[in-house]
């Protein structure tokens, strides 16, 4: 039954490609990236259960965002009347909020290193610092990692930060420093 959601995702991604005209649209490209990790792991990694209900998630998700951008798609040009607005925008709420999650990440980044360092170091390994990540995931693939509160919320600041850093650094064509702050949170 894994093979249904599969379909469907295939099928809404060659529709969304057909409709937009090219594979690099949000949809039609989102659509490809998750029917490409969604069937490698399959094919390689046969051995590993799959959750049914998370494939036909990813797949509606996916099916969701191609319709809303096939509703906002457009096959005309803007009139002359539109192009003729001018639009002023205050960045600078922008810059701030940028930096306001950049702050709450870099915090939340240092507290894990301070919480892994406390958990996983020890004087029986030679390189700590290399071995943390391995015990990190040995942990969660045991079910046994649990951060702070503290720490995972501040580490969540960290998607609305390259969302917000992405959006500043496509935008502003003049300020060197908000284009290093943009690039900041990845």
């Amino acid at each position: 039954m894994v093979f249904f959601p599969i379909i469907t995702l295939s099928i809404t991604t060659v529709l969304l490609r057909f409709f937009t005209k090219t594979w690099i649209s949000p949809a039609a490209f989102f659509s490809a990236c998750w029917s490409f990790f969604i069937v490698v792991p399959i094919i390689f990694a046969s051995e590993y259960k799959v959750d049914h209900l998370a494939l036909w998630f990813i797949t509606i998700f996916s099916m969701a965002l191609g319709a809303g951008s096939l509703i906002a798609y457009s096959y005309y040009r803007p009139s002359s009347s539109i192009k003729n607005i001018n639009f002023k925008t205050n960045y600078q709420f922008f810059y701030y909020c940028l930096l306001l999650f950049c702050s709450i990440s870099c915090i939340g980044l240092y507290l894990l290193i301070r919480h892994v360092s406390d958990i996983y170091m020890s004087d029986s390994y030679v390189n700590n610092w290399l071995m943390i990540p391995n015990m990190i995931a040995a942990d969660r693939y045991a079910e046994e990692l649990n951060y702070t509160f503290f720490i995972k919320y501040c580490l969540y600041f960290i998607y609305p930060g390259n969302l917000l850093g992405g959006l500043l650094f496509g935008l502003i064509e003049k300020s060197p420093k908000i284009k290093f702050f943009s690039i900041v949170p990845l």
